[in-house]
């Protein structure tokens, strides 16, 4: 891994920011773990309830007497417990690690990216990933309870692993992305689809002989052995293998996320997925006005489209595999979540590699134009 002497000072001066502000932030907050805990309001107030249960009472989460259902976020409860464990009862430890998970998330970002990105663009590539994560994320989600901030840098963790997987078809590397990839279906359940489509990818990978039949077989099993712990624990608390977090069918779900039905409005109910779409390319304010419009979500998605147009090809390659996953997880949401409620927290485990293939898109039209005239 080679990193240029001003790249590892960006990434210092990046790093020493974060634990500066953080540890102020975190030091300045105005509520205690335990009270956090005591609430009903909000998902956060859920998994701290929950984290204390696993410390206190076992990993099986035995206060919750049924199949788990909320918040989604099944594995991150775990993540808090297990800060409480190490640091005690207090909420500023935990800030201060998501703000550290963060920065390993922009790490890992530009080094999947960086073989395709030209050098002298390195610098300002990690620049505006970094102002890119301040905007979106640290200044309104790092310093909340919520499974998002584990999700961004297990997809990121996954996507790094897939391609090296990929590329070099080390069994360890396949292993280890099933495991991320495991982990982040149990963080956020919005990633099953893909997950369902990937595995149809690589198994045809197998017949077409891009792959090892060992690979598959083996990502295939960690992936797996990683998410039967959800419904592992639903068996042993209830007595019913249930696998996912949910209530209802994806139909039911759709219905309750819809304010309109087909039946009685068949213009406002489809209207209503058209913002939905609208809100998650960055025209917030026309699902929920108390938002702002993300200008930069609309240029990121006008890169990736160019990106598609000049460089997609059906194939099974990771950067394929990447942009199914943003569009399969907007399809999830859009469909069945109720965003304007929850705000554009949903969008963050694709954000990275939307800000990623947006650059590369217009790299790729600044080097055109570079050819074109000379430059």
């Amino acid at each position: 891994m080679f990193i240029t002497r001003q790249l590892k000072y960006l990434f210092l001066l990046i790093l020493l920011f974060f634990i500066i502000t953080a540890v102020y932030r975190a030091l300045n907050n105005d509520k205690t773990f335990l009270e956090t805990a005591s609430g009903f309001e909000n998902d956060w107030n859920y998994y701290a309830k929950h984290a204390l249960d696993i410390k206190n009472n076992g990993l099986l989460m035995p206060s919750v007497n049924e199949n788990y259902l909320i918040p989604a976020g099944f594995l991150y409860n775990y993540f808090i417990s297990a800060c409480i464990l190490l640091f005690g009862d207090y909420l500023e430890p935990i800030f201060v690690m998501q703000a550290l998970m963060l920065f390993v998330t922009i790490l890992l970002t530009y080094l999947y990216f960086k073989d395709e990105i030209d050098p002298e663009l390195h610098i300002l590539f990690v620049s505006g990933l970094f102002l890119f994560s301040l905007v979106d994320i640290y200044k309104h989600y790092t310093f909340l309870l919520l499974s998002e901030n584990l999700a961004i840098l297990f997809v990121m963790l996954f996507f790094y692993l897939l391609k090296k997987a990929l590329s070099h078809h080390h069994l360890k590397h396949y292993l280890l992305s099933a495991l991320f990839l495991g982990l982040t279906v149990l963080t956020r359940p919005t990633v099953y689809p893909f997950l369902i489509v990937l595995l149809i990818g690589l198994l045809l990978s197998v017949i077409v002989r891009k792959i090892s039949t060992v690979s598959f077989i083996g990502f295939v099993t960690a992936v797996v052995l990683i998410i039967a712990l959800l419904p592992l624990r639903n068996y042993f608390v209830t007595g019913n293998f249930k696998w996912l977090p949910t209530n209802g069918s994806f139909l039911e779900y759709m219905n309750l996320a819809n304010p309109e039905t087909i039946q009685n409005d068949t213009s406002a109910f489809f209207l209503y997925y058209v913002k939905k779409f609208l809100f998650c390319i960055g025209l917030l304010p026309l699902l929920e006005p108390l938002f702002q419009v993300r200008p930069h979500w609309l240029i990121l998605w006008l890169g990736i489209v160019i990106y598609m147009i000049k460089y997609f090809r059906v194939s099974f390659s990771y950067h394929t595999y990447a942009l199914l996953f943003i569009v399969m997880v907007m399809a999830v949401i859009v469909l069945i979540a109720p965003i304007q409620s929850y705000g554009f927290r949903m969008l963050l485990p694709f954000l990275f590699l939307l800000y990623g293939y947006g650059f590369l898109g217009f790299k790729s039209v600044i080097n055109n134009l570079k050819t074109r005239f000379k430059l």
